[in-house]
C-alpha cells in the first residue's frame, strides 16, 4: 500500500474532514493510502486552521497543539482524482489537488 507523510495537523485535518491535498506534482494513482504523521509540526498550518474553522469542513473540534500523534502512521485515506481546480475550502492555488 502506497503512504503519504504529512506534517500535523494536517494528517489529523485529512482524517477529519480534510478533502483536498494541495500538492504541486500530480499522481497517477488512485485508491487507499496510509497517512504517516511526520515529526515536524507545521505552526503556521495549525494557526490557519484555527483562523478558518468556521468555515472548514471538519467534522470535530481541532485539538491543542500537544495532541497530535507524530512520528508514525496515523490512518488512511483514498486518492480519487487529480485536478486543477475545486470548490473546497481547502483549495490553496495554484498547484495540481489530489
Amino acid at each position: 500500500m502506497k503512504a503519504l507523510s504529512i506534517q500535523q495537523p494536517w494528517a489529523w485535518a485529512i482524517l477529519h474532514g480534510k478533502n483536498i491535498e494541495n500538492r504541486t506534482w500530480p499522481t497517477h494513482y488512485t485508491g487507499q493510502f496510509l497517512i504517516h504523521a511526520g515529526k515536524k509540526f507545521d505552526h503556521f498550518g495549525y494557526n490557519w486552521l484555527l483562523e478558518n474553522s468556521d468555515f472548514l469542513p471538519l467534522k470535530d473540534p481541532i485539538p491543542f497543539k500537544d495532541n497530535y500523534p507524530m512520528g508514525g502512521f496515523v490512518g488512511k485515506s483514498n486518492i480519487i482524482n487529480c485536478v486543477d481546480y475545486h470548490p473546497s475550502s481547502f483549495f490553496l492555488a495554484p498547484g495540481v489537488l489530489c
